[in-house]
Parts: structure tokens; C-alpha cells; sequence
């Protein structure tokens, strides 16, 4: 009985098993190459890594939230606190890094399951799932970020499984995953609307009494405020007010704000006890009324020129894939010889080549997503799908020209997702009109 029981889940789950293993398998390799090349060292190379590194340690150690390198180690809220608490908790138990990375590269192989569930669920084809999450897979990007002890896997992952759950009508399910996906990085704030207002189309589309879909709304966005809670009343507590994070305004200021300010040849003022740590300003609460009324005095005076700024940011980040960050830690810094540095820029160039052919299949899969007869319901989750991918884009566009990369990597999988759906469909054409082609071609 368990032997049949067995080969049925086998026989059942086959491509979702194929895919976590390829997923879990690709980067559980780099992980380790990484570390037999480098050490132990490489899973913390970059800045925000470390810091996180130092917030789980002050939880553990010091029982604080608190990005503090040395006493008194007072609270701030300048992250959330889920993916410090996720490190805590191996840090308790003494735990080597390799361990969390581990577990983040296990949920890249559930990421690789999720981006299949979803393309199959929207588009009705299996193709589109499976080719979307070998595309995941194998994007080098997203490998290199596993691999590091950063918050974007984690986020990815429960921010792809509340896209899930929303568009298979589980809308309390999807509000708590963003609920934590948002105690992850705090840009899933800006995403409940969106997910509420999809939910309520779809309810209308169906017909429901407006009584039932208000009553679910509501509740969901209980369920919302109930997970984001606890970590609000502390910082109403600790700093009198609900603000569930300082990156936002502090980042926007010193690093967006700032080359703006470059670019414009205004000197940017900063607050007198401002300090630098590696080559970035430190956060201090205390300065966000600062950093406020001198963003507004800047951009008031300025309304069109930082509207062109942050259109050109929004676009720089389709072409930012975090490549040349990636070659650049892993390869010339270790090796800043002119051959090497050709072979690492050649590589950059062929991945941002492989990239625009991505997006030419992702344009495409719109345009069939347009024609196409799909089911008015699964047409509207799939402009919903291409609607997130914009939106994201919109929102990292505002920390600065040079962001995206790792930032992408929630909406790469529904990106994916398109691209696939446009191979499909160009790959339909060319079979109904094989003939007619080969006969122009010779022509």
C-alpha cells in the first residue's frame, strides 16, 4: 500500500519533484563551490549582509532589534524582522552561515515550484509552467543571491505564494503570505491594495453579492494588519509611530535623492551626527524629519527634472540584472587581470543579449495574451501578472538609477511566466505556418 501510495505521489507531483530538485540541486552546488573557492566568507560579501549578520546577533545575544555594531545597542526600526529572526534562529542554535544558506537555496527550489503552479494556473499549459521555472532556474543571478544572506529569496518565495493563492481565490491565504512577505522587506506594504482590488474584480466578474465580497475584503485586511501587528506596535512604542520601517526614506535620501542631487549640482544636506560605514550613510531615526523636509524643498523646486529622473531609473532596471556586481565579487576582484576582466565582460554581454530575447518573448506573450480567447477570468490574472511586473518596477525605481537585479527577483518567475506564453505562442505560429515560411525563406 505504501509502495503505491508512493508511486502515486510520484506519478502525481513528478514535474513539480523534477523541478524543486533541479532548482534546490543548481544552487545548493554554487552555494558550495562558492564556499570551497572563497570560505565562509562569500555568503556575507556583500554590506547588507553583514548587517543583517548583526542584527541576528544582537537578537541572540542582546535581545534587541538593532543594527548597532557596538553598545548600547539601541532598537531602531530601519529593517523588518522577519529575515533577521530567520538567521536568529541558527545563530541559537550555533549553527555555521552554510546552514541558513542552505535552507535559502531549499527555497529557491520551492520558488522553482511555485513559478510552474502559477504559469500553469493562468495559462492553462504546462509548457508555460515548466519552461517560466527552468528560466528561474538558470537565471545566474538568482543563484548568487540564494547564496547570500540577503532577504530577497525569502521575500520571492512568499510573495510568489500570496500571487498564488490570490489567483486561485484564496484571498486570506494571500494576505497573510504578503502579510509576512512585507515583515520581510517592507516594499510588500505597497502591494495589499493591489492584491484587494484584484480579488474584488474577479468577485464582481462572478457576479457576488457586493455584501460578501466587502465582508472578505475586510477580513483579509484584518488578516493583513494582524501578521504586520506586533512589529507595528513595537515601533509605536519605540519611536512613536506606525512607520513599519526607516530603509525606505533613509535609502531614498542618501542614495536615490542623492544622485539626483549629482546630477542637478545641488549640494545635499546631511544631518551633523550622520556617519559613514562602509562607503553607505548609517541609519539614525532621529534624521528621517530631516531627510523629509529637505526631499520636499529639492523635488518641489525641481517637479519636472526629477520626473525625468525617475523615468530613466524605472527603465535602467530592465537592463540591470546584477551581472556586473555578481562577476565583479566573484571573479575581478580576485583576479583584475585584462584577460580576465574581457572574459567576465563578455559574459556580462551575453547575458544581457539572452535578456533582451526574454523580453521580446515577454512583449510577444502580451500581444497573445491580447488575441488570444483566453477565459475572461484567466485573462484578467494574467494583465494582473503583467501589471505587478510594472508596478515593481515603479516602486525600485525610486531608490535610484542603479538599483534592480536582486530588487527584480519577486516578479523575474511572472516575468517568466509571459516569456513563456510568447515562445508557445510564436512557436504555434511557426508550426500552422511552416510551410508558407520555408517557402519564403527559400525564396
Amino acid at each position: 500500500m505504501k509502495i503505491k501510495l508512493s508511486r502515486l505521489i510520484n506519478k502525481k507531483y513528478k514535474t513539480e519533484i523534477i523541478l524543486f530538485l533541479l532548482g534546490f540541486g543548481l544552487s545548493l552546488a554554487y552555494a558550495l563551490s562558492a564556499q570551497t573557492i572563497y570560505g565562509e566568507s562569500q555568503f556575507v560579501s556583500d554590506y547588507d549582509a553583514r548587517v543583517y549578520l548583526r542584527e541576528a546577533y544582537n537578537i541572540v545575544n542582546h535581545g534587541v532589534f538593532s543594527t548597532a555594531a557596538e553598545a548600547p545597542f539601541a532598537p531602531d526600526n530601519f529593517r523588518t524582522p522577519l529575515y533577521p529572526l530567520f538567521i536568529a534562529f541558527f545563530l541559537y542554535f550555533k549553527m555555521p552561515i552554510l546552514f541558513v544558506i542552505i535552507v535559502q537555496n531549499f527555497i529557491a527550489g520551492l520558488i522553482a515550484i511555485v513559478t510552474y503552479r502559477i504559469g500553469l494556473k493562468i495559462f492553462e499549459l504546462h509548457s508555460v509552467g515548466v519552461i517560466a521555472s527552468l528560466l528561474f532556474i538558470f537565471e545566474p543571478a538568482s543563484k548568487y543571491w540564494n547564496s547570500i544572506l540577503m532577504s530577497d529569496t525569502l521575500f520571492a518565495f512568499l510573495f510568489l505564494v500570496s500571487v498564488y493563492f490570490l489567483i486561485n481565490h484564496r484571498i486570506y491565504l494571500s494576505a497573510i503570505c504578503l502579510g509576512l512577505a512585507t515583515l520581510t522587506r517592507p516594499i510588500g506594504l505597497y502591494f495589499i491594495v493591489i492584491f484587494l482590488l484584484a480579488f474584488s474584480i474577479y468577485q464582481f466578474l462572478k457576479a457576488r453579492h457586493y455584501a460578501d465580497v466587502l465582508k472578505k475584503i475586510v477580513l483579509a485586511s484584518v488578516l493583513f494588519l494582524l501578521v504586520l501587528s506586533p512589529w507595528l506596535g513595537r515601533n509605536k512604542k519605540e519611536f512613536g509611530t506606525f512607520d513599519i520601517s526607516g530603509a525606505g526614506l533613509h535609502n531614498f535620501y542618501t542614495v536615490a535623492l542623492s544622485q539626483f542631487a549629482a546630477q542637478q549640482n545641488v549640494s545635499l544636506s546631511m544631518p551633523t551626527e550622520v556617519v559613514m560605514v562602509n562607503n553607505a550613510y548609517d541609519y539614525d531615526p532621529g534624521n528621517d524629519a530631516f531627510y523629509k523636509e529637505n526631499a520636499y524643498d529639492i523635488i518641489s523646486q525641481r517637479p519636472v527634472q526629477y520626473a525625468r529622473f525617475y523615468l530613466v531609473s524605472v527603465m535602467k532596471i530592465f537592463n540591470d540584472h546584477d551581472y556586473d556586481y555578481m562577476f565583479h565579487q566573484l571573479i575581478d576582484i580576485h583576479d583584475p587581470s585584462n584577460a580576465i576582466l574581457i572574459i567576465t565582460r563578455s559574459l556580462v554581454g551575453i547575458g544581457k543579449f539572452i535578456w533582451i530575447i526574454v523580453y521580446a518573448l515577454a512583449l510577444a506573450g502580451f500581444g497573445f495574451i491580447v488575441a488570444n480567447r483566453l477565459d475572461p477570468i484567466k485573462k484578467d490574472w494574467a494583465f494582473l501578472i503583467l501589471f505587478l511586473i510594472v508596478y515593481n518596477s515603479l516602486l525600485v525605481g525610486i531608490s535610484g538609477v542603479y538599483w534592480g537585479g536582486r530588487l527584480n527577483m519577486p516578479i523575474l518567475p511572472l516575468l517568466f511566466c509571459v516569456a513563456a506564453y510568447g515562445f508557445i505562442g510564436i512557436y504555434k505560429l511557426f508550426c500552422l505556418h511552416k510551410k508558407q515560411f520555408l517557402d519564403y525563406i527559400i525564396l
